[in-house]
């Protein structure tokens, strides 16, 4: 959804999130909390959205100004759209705010543990082929220096 807005100052309990307010309306069908992308000038973030009264404003700190190369007090044409699960994880993962990064590290550092079991099974069977590989090199090496010094 495009839609011109007019830039202002985040309200202070949402500098540092990546967190944009913008009303309903302006926003299309995003609920609030959902992580969106929105671009303008040729700039692309993740956000999370959420509400507020004034229609033709987006709220924003000057992190995301300065990211989407947006001045405070001057309207832009925005384009704001959903993303999928993976975009949504990457932007938790990626956000500036510890308190909404840390979370998302630990459950996917949680489900790549959880993930390794399964994949044990799988890696002897490739480790002793390694393995016999390089003893193999190793042998061909022994060989060839064994063969220099008679």
């Amino acid at each position: 959804m495009k839609v011109r807005l007019t830039v202002k100052k985040a309200q202070t309990g949402d500098v540092g999130s990546d967190v944009v307010r913008v009303a309903k309306n302006d926003r299309g069908d995003i609920p609030r909390w959902k992580v969106a992308c929105i671009a303008c000038n040729g700039q692309r973030k993740r956000v999370i959205v959420l509400g507020q009264p004034n229609a033709g404003e987006i709220w924003m700190d000057l992190d995301l100004r300065d990211d989407l190369d947006v001045e405070e007090g001057s309207a832009y044409e925005f384009e704001i759209r959903p993303i999928g699960c993976i975009g949504q994880v990457i932007m938790l993962a990626t956000s500036r705010n510890p308190v909404v990064q840390t979370p998302m590290l630990i459950a996917l550092t949680s489900l790549l543990i959880s993930v390794l079991p399964l994949l044990l099974p799988l890696i002897g069977p490739c480790a002793r082929l390694i393995r016999n590989h390089i003893s193999h090199f190793f042998s061909l090496i022994n060989g060839f220096i064994g063969g220099l010094g008679s």
